[in-house]
């Protein structure tokens, strides 16, 4: 059933490869790690957000944009 309607869907518009152009991944937004990150460490993961854009805060509050 998805793939019937993925099927439709790309009769009708023209995907593209182009990147949007604007800011970066995670620009102006504030991001909260909590748990285990299987992947990067928590200052890896750190620096990956502010080269983005983004900046990283250890607890959760009504500027938090991604937990």
């Amino acid at each position: 059933m998805n793939r019937d309607v993925l099927d439709r869907l790309l009769q009708e518009v023209s995907p593209t490869n182009e990147l949007a152009e604007g800011g970066s991944a995670f620009e102006d937004q504030t991001v909260v790690f909590t748990g285990k990150l299987p992947e990067l460490s928590r200052s890896e993961a750190t620096e990956i957000i502010e080269a983005e854009g983004g900046r990283v805060t250890s607890s959760v509050s009504g500027v938090t944009d991604l937990l």
